[in-house]
């Protein structure tokens, strides 16, 4: 079976367990900056971009052993899910 050049296969990924790991940060490049709303304390927070689980991009670099097979369970387990 070919690995898919997804967000989902890349290193650079990190999936949000909350959200049953379907989305996630791109962890590529720094983050980006967020300022808090004009009425809270002057605050700047650091984001990364939020993709979903099969987003693709041209940097993509496949991910550990170890993460691939985690996700490869993780998707197992949520297809037998009724």
């Amino acid at each position: 079976m070919e690995l898919k050049k997804v967000c989902q296969n890349c290193r650079y990924w990190k999936p949000d367990q909350q959200l049953g790991g379907v989305v996630g940060e791109c962890r590529r490049r720094s983050p980006l900056p967020l300022t808090a709303p004009e009425d809270a304390l002057e605050a700047v927070y650091g984001h990364w971009p939020r993709t979903a689980d099969v987003d693709f991009c041209g940097e993509f670099e496949v991910a550990d052993t170890v993460r691939l097979t985690y996700v490869q369970e993780a998707a197992e387990v949520q297809a037998k899910q009724p």
